[in-house]
């Protein structure tokens, strides 16, 4: 009867409106608060994985070339080191697997077990934010009251997220700070959840929805020394479809220009190719010697997409996404 009672009482409560009826997208947001309410020292995963590529190999004496790309685009992510996407295993990338695997407590080796890499494919999803502020105060507890600064974030600090609680309406972000945890204002005037991350050294665009890490990249900036993209925080300020970029008269599908001085942008390069290919895309393309806006050299300053890629960026992001170049 009890039973009875409550499924009639769910039906009308339905009807009525107070309890909504979710689709999937919103279970999925659903899913992400409930996350981000748990305080923990651990940083929070992306549950995100289709349009990201990770490490599915091992590495050791013999590998996969392209398999050793990933292994350099998340070393520098996770080790902010400056690897080269070459997919050469070379002595400085063992050297900083290294210090990956004493970081972790894992057996340090050099090498890429199943061990290493479910490690550091999970590390490379941890859930980021992007300071927008030229200094942002870390404290040691959420709130400005009773609590004490423990050090500063700069503009393009991309700090992993613990949790998140709210004191007074204002968000606070438990963040992990040279190693340890620590509060930052999660107010939007100094932090973004949404943010395209433009790599230059990994050749590689990352795109956080809600600070999750939607999707991932290879990509072919300015011609190095020539046409070099300009480095800072910027924000989308105009989105075009069907559009011949000038000088070059190049047609591309979709144009997402932020305001920095040179009006470069993001936009796709079937030039390059259709799909996302290390030929064209990523490694060191971008410092070769041929005619810039080619696909043997680096762009005129912009950011170069496989055509794959580009749409869905472009469906998810907008006017005002902030578009960090580093």
């Amino acid at each position: 009867m009890k039973k009875m009672f409550l499924i009639l009482l769910t039906i009308i409560l339905l009807f009525l409106g107070i309890i909504p009826i979710c689709t999937a997208n919103e279970l999925d947001l659903s899913a992400e608060v409930n996350i981000e309410k748990t305080n923990t020292e651990t940083p929070i995963i992306s549950p995100y994985s289709k349009y990201v590529s990770f490490l599915s190999q091992n590495i050791g004496a013999t590998y996969d070339t392209t398999q050793a790309r990933y292994l350099q685009k998340e070393l520098n992510a996770v080790m902010d080191c400056t690897l080269d996407t070459t997919g050469v295993v070379s002595y400085s990338t063992r050297a900083y697997l290294k210090q990956f695997q004493k970081k972790y407590n894992l057996p340090v080796t050099g090498n890429v077990d199943a061990t290493t890499r479910n490690f550091l494919n999970v590390a490379y999803k941890y859930k980021k934010i992007l300071v927008k502020d030229k200094s942002l105060n870390v404290r040691n507890k959420a709130g400005t009251s009773g609590s004490t600064i423990i050090g500063v974030l700069t503009t393009g600090s991309m700090p992993a997220v613990l949790g998140e609680t709210w004191v007074n309406g204002v968000r606070w972000y438990k963040i992990l700070y040279n190693g340890k945890p620590g509060y930052i204002s999660g107010h939007t005037k100094y932090v973004k959840r949404t943010f395209v991350e433009v790599d230059i050294v990994s050749q590689t665009l990352r795109f956080y929805k809600n600070g999750f890490l939607f999707l991932d990249s290879a990509i072919t900036t300015g011609k190095k020394g020539s046409y070099d993209t300009q480095k800072g925080y910027y924000e989308i300020m105009f989105t075009d479809t069907n559009r011949y970029l000038q000088p070059s008269n190049a047609f591309v599908k979709y144009w997402m220009r932020f305001n920095n001085a040179k009006a470069q942008g993001l936009h796709d390069a079937n030039w390059r190719g259709a799909t996302e290919n290390f030929n064209y895309f990523g490694g060191v393309v971008y410092k070769q010697n041929g005619r810039a806006g080619s696909k043997y050299s680096g762009s005129h300053g912009c950011v170069n997409i496989p055509p794959n890629k580009m749409p869905i960026i472009f469906q998810n992001a907008g006017l005002g996404t902030p578009v960090y170049v580093h």
